[in-house]
């Protein structure tokens, strides 16, 4: 009897709360290797481990959106060529390889893909100087970088001060030590924007004035692709197991042996190693839960660097009206406008020529960073659009509206929640390195974050995926992105930060 009753018991507590029967969706996936993040630092790890591991290893590449690159993001047809109609690929996130000489990128682009991608050399000199809507002479400009070059040296003679400063308060001291006049204090206002600003996409008032630029370079010239960065990264991805439009919300080393990463639809992977390359932004953001916390030194460095923010306008028009010799087309515009404080001169200051890159699909592509880019995005894109028209018609009054554009917005992206990331004052190299070190032995972490040397750069992202995956294969190699972290100088400022636009302008 008392046997009868226990089971009908059993049988009213299933029906009134019944016992939970996972789904087969709920089985866990086992792997070798979980890579987080398909831009380019995650392609980068995948591949290599790939090349690395026995062919039987199982690497399984999870990936937040629809689509691989990461802040390398070519738009294939929102633009159309006007004479024919054919598509006119557009990079909105990294569009140059910046310093071909040894530059991993470089062979991978003309040697590694077959057949080699077209690309075109990036001219800075080539480039026209508008103040006022007035095209300065070529005397004025050297002027402005005279003044510059003077301030730069007192502030890099600064930089082994023993109080760490916002660069902008020893910047703006130096005015005064050479008692610049105001004209001379309003131009290397912008050529503070265009040359350091543009390039760390962040306002000065934000940036270490020890490590601002202590990053390293790759010399040579500077390579954009007509067809679009994607035709890289669509390249690592071949062949490699991506899980697409699932992103990560927790990360769990509980084991001593595995780690098991969830998605937000309720899928497992169990695997050996994990290597997590999401972008700075969203790791600030906290929106994936590691199980246990992440050591001290990697969440300081996480609090501690920060994201900076670089905007691309793409606007199209029904002519180039911009190039007064269509045969001499320049490579960029520079519309010092109206003011002469930083934050007056800052928006959309720097104008690239698209048409001379692809000659008749009548583009400009307006640049905005900073403070100034984060206030913009939070514009309606009609606005947007009217506010860079008024600046680039202080140059060409009789500009017309575009008839199509583009515009991104990089600090809202929730895959990215910036576009890369700068040595915030309280910040420094070391704050990059915590992330190389690893935890436990199985959590690893790349992106162009954690690339001591080349941060912010596309190639600093890719070298950063190689270096994790060496780690994770146990070869034994110099990392290719830490040579001396640690050190207060670096390259110096035509060495680092103020070239990180050109790359971009990135990628995870």
């Amino acid at each position: 009897m008392k046997r009868l009753l226990y089971i009908l018991l059993v049988v009213v507590l299933n029906v009134v709360f019944p016992i939970a029967v996972p789904s087969a969706s709920a089985a866990t996936t086992e792997a070798h290797t979980v890579v987080i993040g398909s831009g380019i630092s995650g392609l980068a790890a995948a591949s290599h481990l790939t090349a690395l591991l026995p062919s039987s290893s199982k690497i399984i590449v999870l990936e937040s959106t629809d689509r691989v690159g990461g802040r390398l993001h070519t738009l294939q047809d929102h633009f159309t060529h006007p004479t024919d109609g054919t598509p006119i690929p557009v990079d909105l996130g990294g569009a140059w390889i910046h310093g071909t000489e040894n530059n991993p990128l470089t062979e991978l682009a003309t040697t590694t893909i077959s057949p080699p991608l077209t690309h075109l050399t990036t001219n800075y000199d080539n480039s026209a100087y508008f103040d006022a809507g007035a095209l300065l002479s070529s005397s004025a400009v050297d002027a402005i970088y005279a003044d510059f070059e003077e301030v730069l040296s007192i502030v890099e003679q600064q930089q082994d001060s023993d109080t760490e400063l916002p660069l902008s308060s020893v910047w703006d001291a130096a005015y005064a030590d050479l008692s610049f006049t105001d004209a001379q204090q309003r131009y290397t206002n912008y050529q503070a924007v265009n040359e350091i600003e543009l390039s760390a996409a962040a306002s000065i008032s934000s940036l270490s004035h020890w490590w601002w630029n202590s990053d390293s370079a790759f010399g040579g010239p500077d390579w954009l692709f007509p067809g679009g960065y994607n035709q890289i990264t669509n390249y690592l991805a071949t062949d490699l197991q991506i899980v697409n439009s699932d992103p990560v919300v927790s990360i769990d080393r509980s084991s001593s042996t595995t780690v098991v990463v969830t998605t937000a639809s309720g899928e497992s992977y169990s695997a050996s190693n994990v290597i997590v390359t999401l972008p700075l932004g969203v790791l600030q953001k906290g929106g994936v839960a590691f199980t246990p916390p992440l050591p001290a030194d990697i969440q300081s460095a996480i609090a501690d660097l920060q994201m900076g923010v670089l905007d691309k306008n793409v606007l199209q028009f029904p002519s180039n009206f911009w190039d007064s010799d269509p045969s001499e087309k320049k490579d960029f515009f520079y519309n010092i406008g109206v003011g002469s404080s930083r934050e007056e001169l800052a928006p959309y200051l720097e104008n690239l020529n698209f048409d001379k890159y692809v000659p008749g699909s009548n583009l400009l592509c307006v640049f905005d960073s900073g403070d100034t880019a984060i206030a913009n995005s939070e514009l309606d894109e009609a606005t947007r659009v009217d506010a860079v028209m008024d600046k680039i018609r202080i140059i060409w009054p009789d500009a017309p509206d575009p008839t199509n554009y583009k515009l991104t917005s990089w600090w809202n992206n929730e895959n990215s929640y910036g576009s890369y990331s700068y040595l915030a004052t309280g910040s420094s190299p070391d704050s990059r390195k915590a992330f190389t070190q690893g935890v436990d032995g199985k959590l690893f972490f790349a992106g162009e974050h954690s690339c001591v040397d080349m941060a912010s750069t596309a190639h600093g992202a890719y070298m950063s995926g190689l270096d994790a995956a060496d780690r994770v294969a146990g070869v034994l190699k110099a990392a290719r992105c830490m040579s001396g972290a640690g050190a207060k100088f670096g390259a110096g400022l035509l060495g680092g930060a103020v070239l990180a636009v050109t790359s971009w302008v990135l990628a995870s």
